[in-house]
């Protein structure tokens, strides 16, 4: 009964991890899509068209860029691999006792269970180390679509660098 608890807890966590190293790669791949085309927007104004842009506006593209960038390290990070342990021998070692074969199915299943808490714990702690890393990248991607935009407005009511 608590064994099975303990199993939909297991699977419960190992479905955030999935879930945060998807939205991770999503942070990341936006996150340096739109650097790439900010980047290329103003380097076609710049050297293709002619285009100076006035420093408010170069400002506002190196804000936002400097934290879009930081945002797709915090994805990277979010969606790297952490040492997700699983059984480890010892605890497998653990279990070969002879005490508890011949005990009977509940002390095995408490042992089981036991490892598995053990399992659950440490997917736990490294899912809330992706779930920071996440938030941080998503203010940051936040702030560096704030700084491009706060730019595109300065370059329209300024106009260009003559």
């Amino acid at each position: 009964m608590y064994s099975e608890l303990v199993k939909a807890e297991l699977d419960e966590e190992w479905d955030r991890k999935k879930s945060f190293d998807q939205r991770g790669q999503a942070l990341l791949t936006t996150s340096a899509s739109i650097s790439s085309i900010a980047l290329g927007v103003v380097s076609l104004g710049a050297h293709e068209l002619g285009i100076g842009l006035k420093a408010p506006t170069l400002t506002g593209v190196g804000i936002g860029l400097f934290f879009l960038f930081a945002a797709v390290a915090m994805g990277i990070r979010t969606s790297s691999l952490l040492k997700y342990d699983g059984v480890k021998t010892s605890d497998l070692s653990r279990l070969l006792k002879r005490e508890f074969w011949e005990a009977g199915e509940s002390i095995a299943t408490l042992r089981t269970t036991e490892v598995r808490i053990e399992i659950l714990k440490r997917a736990r702690e490294l899912n809330e180390y992706k779930s920071q890393f996440l938030g941080w990248g998503q203010w940051f991607q936040l702030i560096g679509l704030i700084a491009l935009g706060a730019a595109a407005v300065s370059f329209l009511l300024t106009g260009p660098q003559p």
